[in-house]
């Protein structure tokens, strides 16, 4: 990782924001990216995206360069990519357990972080998580500038936003993610094979939270009661339990279409938490209790 292009990077978007108009290349710049990607400098890449992410003028080349933001802001979101660059760029050796020596006020504060967001990702600090949030802000700006565009269905579902453990907003998580796979993952349809098989897990996950709260009546928000996160609301133990038996052959059968989906794509096995809980739904029995999502 050459030091020029963290230091670098806020001159060059500073000097293209007060530019009259962009100087670099479209194509040029994507091919960039391209090429960083196969470096795996995928910070670096994100970078190399901005003038052609500025560009005022839509084209084949700036809808392939949103996408391509999309799967590297993503990624930076979901690995320690960024806690790796901030260590690196504060002198701190990076060694393990990653992220010794580093204090989260301050990371929470880098100011590189604005760097990325004039390019338009819209990182956000997590206090809860300890890490910057990506809310797919890509995916969103694909389907409005670029609604035919082929990537369309994957977009689709990374705007799902996910519901807190409140009943309504979990209930409309569920809703959306039904309505996706309705809409792309039937045997007939030729759908984005790994965005349907993760809108099944998180099917199975959400039922599988919403059959532990009904089966042992114990909530997981204190200002909700169990029965509330039925849906319709239960009216009585036996609603309740019924309900339970519902959502436990739903979570099933999510669980089940979702290791169908990947099959021997998984490089590493079958995902431990997946096969945990699907015994725990055939026993009948609850592996723990837990939280279904906090945003």
């Amino acid at each position: 990782m050459s030091a020029w292009r963290i230091h670098l990077a806020p001159v060059c978007l500073v000097l293209l924001a007060l530019s009259p108009r962009v100087v670099w290349a479209s194509v040029p710049a994507l091919s960039q990216a391209r090429a960083l990607v196969a470096q795996g400098e995928f910070i670096d890449a994100l970078l190399a995206l901005h003038p052609i992410l500025a560009e005022e003028s839509r084209s084949p080349e700036q809808e392939e360069a949103v996408w391509l933001a999309e799967k590297l802001s993503a990624r930076l979101s979901a690995s320690s990519d960024l806690l790796e660059r901030y260590m690196w760029a504060h002198d701190i050796p990076v060694v393990a357990p990653l992220g010794g020596g580093v204090h989260l006020r301050a990371f929470s504060r880098w100011g590189f972080i604005e760097t990325l967001n004039a390019l338009g990702s819209g990182f956000r600090w997590d206090e809860i998580a300890g890490f910057y949030r990506y809310r797919h802000a890509f995916a969103e700006r694909i389907l409005a500038e670029y609604p035919d565009t082929k990537h369309r269905a994957a977009a689709e579902y990374y705007v799902i936003q996910p519901g807190r453990n409140a009943p309504d907003k979990i209930q409309r998580w569920r809703r959306e993610l039904l309505a996706y796979v309705e809409r792309y993952g039937q045997p007939h349809d030729a759908g984005p094979a790994m965005e349907v098989a993760m809108a099944h897990v998180a099917l199975g996950g959400i039922y599988y939270g919403l059959w532990g709260v009904l089966a042992t009546g114990e909530s997981f928000d204190a200002g909700h009661a169990a029965a509330d996160y039925s849906h319709p609301p239960a009216v009585d133990p036996d609603d309740m339990a019924a309900h339970a038996e519902e959502y436990r052959q739903e979570a099933i059968h999510h669980f089940a279409k979702f290791l169908l989906l990947i099959g021997g794509g998984a490089p590493f096995g079958e995902p431990h938490w997946v096969v945990s809980r699907l015994r725990a739904l055939r026993r009948g029995e609850p592996d723990r209790r837990g939280t279904i999502f906090y945003d």
